[in-house]
Parts: C-alpha cells; structure tokens; sequence
C-alpha cells in the first residue's frame, strides 16, 4: 500500500478590483518512498497577482523547510536524515480569465543548505582541518 504526505494547510488572501496578494502556510509529514511517512515540512508562501491590460502578471515567494530524521527505508543515501532549507520564487505571465492554458514563467529554487555526498550532515557544520605550512620541527619550537 502506498503512503502519501500528510498534513494541514491554510491561505489568506486579500482582493482589490482585480489585484490580488495572498499567503499560504502549512505542515506536513513526508513520505520515505511513497510507503511510510518519514520527517517533517513546514512551508509558506507571499503572492502578488497584477493585472496588465488583457493579462496578469503573478509574483511568488516562498520558504520551505524539511526537517529529516533518521530509519527512512526507502529513500537512498541518508536522504531522509537531511534537513533542507529551500527559497522559491516565481514569476508567470498570462492571460487573465480568458480560459487559454497557456503562459509564460521562470522559478528560481535555492538551497540555502549543502551536503557532502555521503553525510547527512550540512558541510557548513563539519569540521575542516587545514594542514599546517610548518613542519613539525617548527611548531613544536624546537
């Protein structure tokens, strides 16, 4: 049997004329592989619809954090243990209430937190040694 996330979401938004602004916040559970759920996500999201003559031009921002945790089963190379922090922003352009699936746009993800390939800890927090210049004669003053 498949498992799919979990979770609870919510919108607020606000029109004047044919403008829009809105926010969109939820919380959720995360699937590990589509058959058990495994760590969490918090999400939100500020919206801004223009309207341009004929069309409308839509502006997003958002913030997503996943919080991972250890014994996911299915997700390969400790995917699940990783915590992530991502920024989203998107911009669209399209006719306005005209019914044509058609329209123009460009997202931009950012990952503000980075990994090493086989740890699942971010590689701002680990460790790293430099060797010295000196050789051990010198440092040791001898």
């Amino acid at each position: 049997m498949r498992c799919h996330s979990h979770g609870v979401g919510g919108r607020v938004r606000h029109r004047a004329g044919r403008r829009e602004a809105g926010c969109r916040r939820g919380a959720f559970y995360l699937p590990d592989g589509g058959y058990d759920l495994n760590g969490q996500m918090a999400a939100g999201q500020l919206k801004y619809a223009l309207p341009v003559k004929k069309s409308q031009l839509i502006g997003a921002t958002g913030l997503h954090y996943l919080h991972g945790e250890s014994g996911a089963n299915n997700l390969r190379n400790r995917n699940g243990e990783r915590d992530y922090l991502l920024g989203t922003g998107s911009l669209q352009w399209g006719p306005a209430d005209q019914g044509l699936p058609a329209d123009l746009g460009a997202d931009v993800f950012y990952n503000f937190v980075d990994y090493d390939a086989g740890t699942s800890r971010p590689s701002q927090l680990q460790r790293r040694t430099r060797p010295s210049a000196m050789c051990s004669r010198c440092r040791s003053g001898s």
